[in-house]
Formats: C-alpha cells, sequence, structure tokens
C-alpha cells in the first residue's frame, strides 16, 4: 500500500514517470 509514501518514494515515481516519456 502507499498509506506512508515517503519523499523518496514519490520523488522515484515523479522520476519514473518522467523518464517513461523518452520509452
Amino acid at each position: 500500500g502507499h498509506e506512508k509514501n515517503t519523499v523518496a518514494d514519490k520523488n522515484y515515481e515523479d522520476i519514473a514517470a518522467f523518464l517513461e516519456d523518452f520509452l
């Protein structure tokens, strides 16, 4: 679950979504 999303987890998800634009 994502009940305790940490800043690091959110940053990783944002970066992954950003990189997907180039794949």
